[in-house]
């Protein structure tokens, strides 16, 4: 995907795709294996080669160093259900602040075709955690821990999409899932926590 470089609308744009959550008002505590005692993954499979992450201005000092398009799997893409050979970037360059990410489809045929029932994105951000969780537009926030990861659950009221944001290498990692109603019994807001988890389990440890 090309590098978005515009002004305050288009931040505002990024900010709201990056929508959505487990639809409860409900705090809620994962049980597994805390992230910083996690020993380091073996290097990833990929069998698609996507493109370089855009060049970043750092303007504020800070450039998001982890890329999920190169760091992140097939093995736990596909056990989440999403196909590996959509694999693409989704990148948001801003003067102050970046999203580097990487987007998959989740496909299934439906009435004789085979159709994008569902999305998953995955952002690191040199953003904050606070920086995300302050933002008055996010409705529904609840805090969470993710494998022992802080982090918190919200939506936007105009956007089905489910969104998690939790404390990240760079400063916050956001995964977003979304799914077609018209189309699937997959619901993304049911399976928002444990695709965070299987998520934040090949994560770098938060120091």
């Amino acid at each position: 995907m090309k590098t978005v470089r515009r002004a305050t609308v288009a931040a505002v744009a990024v900010l709201a795709t990056l929508s959505g959550a487990a639809c409860t008002g409900e705090s809620s505590n994962a049980t597994d294996l805390p992230s910083a005692s996690r020993e380091q993954p073996a290097p990833p499979t990929i069998a698609v080669t996507v493109g370089p992450a855009p060049s970043q201005p750092g303007k504020s000092g800070q450039v998001a160093k982890y890329d999920s398009c190169t760091q992140i799997g097939d093995d736990v893409v596909s056990k989440l259900g999403f196909d590996v050979a959509t694999r693409r970037r989704s990148d948001y360059v801003f003067d102050h602040y970046s999203f580097i990410g990487c987007g998959f489809e989740r496909m299934e045929d439906v009435r004789t075709q085979r159709l994008r029932v569902g999305s998953l994105t995955l952002w690191s951000s040199t953003r904050s955690l606070d920086d995300v969780r302050n933002r008055p537009d996010y409705l529904a926030k609840r805090e969470i821990r993710v494998n022992g990861r802080e982090g918190f659950g919200y939506r936007l009221a105009d956007d089905p999409a489910c969104n998690i944001a939790m404390s990240g290498p760079d400063g916050v990692f956001v995964v977003k899932v979304s799914s077609s109603a018209a189309l699937t019994s997959w619901v993304a807001c049911d399976h928002i926590e444990e695709v965070a988890q299987a998520i934040e389990a090949v994560l770098p440890p938060v120091k």
